[in-house]
């Protein structure tokens, strides 16, 4: 297995097993959220970081293959409605 964040999820997408007993499939679908972020706010930021960040997006990108990792983050929770005034 490869290092790293993608080589768990390689790992784990090739052979349906855990590395480190836990999933790193969530983990590593929020990681190209955060880089893509990352990249799109920080335009102007030093090359050798953006080129690092997208290293990082590419090998991640690929471990996923043709699997969306989107899938793998949990929806985030709708905030509760204002309770409903009572009458007295």
């Amino acid at each position: 297995m490869g290092g790293g964040l993608a080589g768990a999820v390689r790992h784990e997408l090739s052979t349906g097993q855990l590395v480190g007993g836990k999933s790193h499939l969530r983990k590593g679908a929020e990681a190209i959220r955060g880089l893509t972020n990352w990249l799109r706010s920080h335009p102007d930021a030093r090359k050798h970081d953006i080129e690092t960040a997208e290293k990082w997006l590419r090998d991640l990108k690929d471990a996923f293959g043709n699997v969306n990792p989107d899938q793998f983050i949990a929806p985030t929770p709708m905030a509760a409605p204002p309770p409903v005034p009572r009458k007295i």
